[in-house]
């Protein structure tokens, strides 16, 4: 058999579907139906999207069966949420698009249907996951009466991202969630068997950019009888005894020319140092059995603490709970930059 109807273009949305019915005089009963393929009449396709930190670069097709009235094409940017972040009209539109026009000869104007634009990363959507629309549209504005197509997920530099040695990781809203600062591990030992908190200061400066190692600055450390002056003993020896965040802060001060006492510090304060790219020295007790022990932290996740132990030579994690047991133990001292 061989047929012809037309079908009004502003009537055709959605999915179109042909019945082939073999049936009495009326069409309505006694009948057996043949159902053809399914013909979509709005389809399109990012076809690729590349994302720096400074623009978003697009390029994709969209035909519609209702296309004919609505001459002004647009690309909207939303959040995670639905928020619109973003729009920008698309002039480079109409692109040649003959393997369009192959798959969906029903639609007219298929084989104009390309379309690329290059648009801002703006600061709302940096490190967000996101969704695009194409929006074909009768209003100058991009509003009105449109049809648009939806991409999956584009993420705008979020989940991990690395910079130098500090790997960030966002989730889909654009809200830090881990960081970590991969810092070189130093062991204290076998020069410093008492001198953990001056090698910790040493990964912490280190990670900063001076050159400097564990032994020379143990000897320009200063040294007291009072673990708030300077060192109590000789690090050097096993019957060393302790460094506190004041007493070590001469030797921060000479290199970087500033530091921070940390002890106290909410863990909100100690994140933020590692966002920024600062380690934290933590006094704790009770770890690789000493009474008094510090750590270098490198990061955090939503779980965990990391860190780098002078004692074992290792990168290490612990829980917030775990430490929070040794640091209350060792009066919360902590000391950074």
């Amino acid at each position: 058999f061989n047929g012809e109807f037309k079908v009004d273009p502003a009537k055709a949305n959605g999915t179109l579907k042909v019945i082939m019915r073999f049936a009495g005089d009326d069409a309505n009963k006694d009948f057996s139906d043949q159902y053809s393929q399914d013909y979509p009449t709005n389809v399109g396709n990012f076809d690729n999207i590349h994302v720096t930190a400074s623009q978003v670069s697009l390029s994709g097709w969209h035909a519609s069966t209702q296309a004919g009235n609505k001459p002004y094409e647009w690309l909207i940017v939303l959040d995670n949420n639905g928020q619109e972040l973003y729009r920008q009209e698309i002039t480079d539109k109409g692109l040649g698009r003959n393997d369009v026009q192959n798959v969906y000869p029903y639609i007219e104007g298929a084989n104009k249907s390309g379309f690329q634009i290059m648009i801002p990363t703006q600061e709302n959507m940096l490190h967000k996951v996101v969704k695009i629309i194409n929006r074909l549209t009768d209003d100058l504005a991009g509003n009105g009466n449109y049809i648009d197509i939806v991409s999956g997920p584009v993420s705008i530099l979020s989940g991990a991202q690395t910079e130098g040695r500090k790997t960030t990781t966002y989730n889909d809203n654009g809200q830090i969630v881990a960081v970590y600062n991969d810092a070189e591990v130093i062991s204290q030992l076998p020069e410093l068997p008492t001198g953990c908190e001056i090698t910790a200061v040493t990964m912490m400066l280190r990670y900063a950019g001076y050159d400097v190692n564990k032994v020379q600055l143990a000897n320009i450390m200063p040294r007291s009888n009072n673990g708030d002056y300077g060192f109590v003993g000789n690090p050097f020896s096993p019957s060393g005894w302790w460094i506190f965040p004041t007493g070590i802060a001469p030797v921060v001060d000479r290199f970087v020319g500033h530091h921070e006492i940390m002890t106290g510090a909410s863990m909100q304060r100690i994140q933020d140092k590692l966002k920024q790219g600062h380690l934290v020295v933590a006094w704790v007790a009770n770890v690789n059995g000493f009474v008094n022990h510090a750590l270098a932290l490198t990061g955090y996740d939503a779980g965990r603490l990391f860190y780098n132990n002078p004692w074992t030579g290792r990168k290490e994690s612990m829980t917030y709970s775990e430490f929070y047991q040794h640091w209350n133990a060792d009066r919360q001292r902590a000391i950074s930059y």
